[in-house]
């Protein structure tokens, strides 16, 4: 079962965050015929690679919950933690991959910084897919789409509410 990140901890810095997933599909080009495209899995694990910035108060806190056997133990447990995404942020049920385990790279001062690498089992979305290309369509892509959608349906479908 899934532990939750610690409270009052930072999360994954945004700046110098990275995110990857791997095709579902591949190509084949067959000696004769034209080539195809075959689908492999559903599955789109979806990995992070990112830093946690903290003070050295934190960063105790961090270990504890890192190495404890009632929370994260030593990284074979999953857990909880809010990720930024396209959407806002966002719920993710992350582990750590073998190479990505915590490790500390920078220490000044009180300010203590880990490298990470995380993966999760998806990519989670807030809202439907058909709904946010409906919603673009009709009212474009300039806003983030969970305040576009509050304004528009306070301020456009109910102005009487």
């Amino acid at each position: 079962m899934a532990v939750n990140y610690p409270k009052g901890l930072p999360l994954m810095m945004v700046s110098g965050k990275s995110r990857s997933q791997a095709a579902t599909y591949r190509m084949s080009d067959p000696a004769v015929g034209p080539g195809y495209v075959e689908r492999l899995t559903e599955n789109t694990p979806v990995f992070w690679s990112f830093s946690l910035t903290m003070t050295r108060e934190q960063a105790n806190i961090f270990r504890i919950w890192l190495e404890s056997p009632n929370y994260c133990d030593k990284g074979l447990s999953s857990f909880i933690m809010p990720v930024k995404t396209e959407e806002g942020l966002v719920e993710h049920e992350l582990r750590f991959t073998v190479d990505g385990y915590p490790q500390l790279k920078s220490e000044t001062g009180n300010i203590l910084t880990y490298g990470c690498e995380c993966f999760a089992k998806r990519l989670v979305r807030e809202f439907d897919d058909d709904v946010i290309l409906e919603w673009s369509e009709q009212y474009g892509a300039a806003y983030p789409l969970q305040f576009e959608y509050l304004d528009r349906t306070v301020n456009k479908e109910w102005p009487d509410a």
